[in-house]
């Protein structure tokens, strides 16, 4: 009995072509925009403006206590709240502008923004 193979010659094509796209979109979702900024608002007040250029490690005092975030490779990610759930440390890493971390019993928002005096000043598609 003859079976004719599964796969074709092209499928190996198609699949490494597929496997390079999956690679490049995934570097360049994680690469923070340039000149890119984060503004951390507690209650609602804006307490301070972090660059996304600089690895760092911030502080913030919330409502229910000190949340602490990092800024590095990535982009910027919460890394330790007194919330009860830890919602704002699963949403893990933001770095594209108008992404934001919320920690809502805390009263903490980080947001990612483009600083004032970036190049870009707008995109269409």
């Amino acid at each position: 009995m003859n079976r004719k193979p599964v796969t074709k010659p092209l499928d190996f094509l198609l699949i490494a072509i597929l496997v390079i796209a999956s690679v490049a979109i995934m570097v360049t979702s994680t690469a923070t925009e340039p000149g890119a900024q984060a503004v951390v608002y507690v209650g609602g007040e804006k307490t301070m403006i972090v660059p996304l250029d600089v690895y760092a490690r911030y502080e913030v005092e919330g409502k229910k206590g000190l949340c602490t975030f990092i800024v590095d490779e990535y982009g910027i990610c919460m890394i330790q709240s007194p919330c009860p759930h830890h919602f704002c440390i699963q949403q893990g890493y933001i770095n594209m502008s108008g992404q934001s971390i919320v920690c809502v019993p805390n009263e903490i928002t980080i947001r990612v923004i483009h600083s004032e005096n970036s190049s870009i000043d707008g995109i269409t598609g």
